[in-house]
């Protein structure tokens, strides 16, 4: 696993807490985030589709 990926991860891990707390309102968020709620959502929708699309790949190379 690399730099990037490591980068990868912590962006899929700060967006899955994001949408939990959406979700269950653990935290009360800042006027920011509700202005930028689009977009982290679009973000967030693009990395979900990116990640199955990858998980699709990687079974398909596995050699057992």
């Amino acid at each position: 696993m690399g730099k990037g990926s490591g980068i990868l991860v912590a962006v899929y891990f700060i967006l899955a807490l994001y949408f939990i707390n959406g979700a269950l309102s653990f935290i009360a968020l800042p006027e920011f985030f509700a202005k930028a709620d689009k977009w982290i959502l679009l973000i967030g929708g693009i990395f979900l589709i990116l990640g199955g699309v990858n998980s699709m790949r990687m079974k398909r190379y596995r050699g057992y």
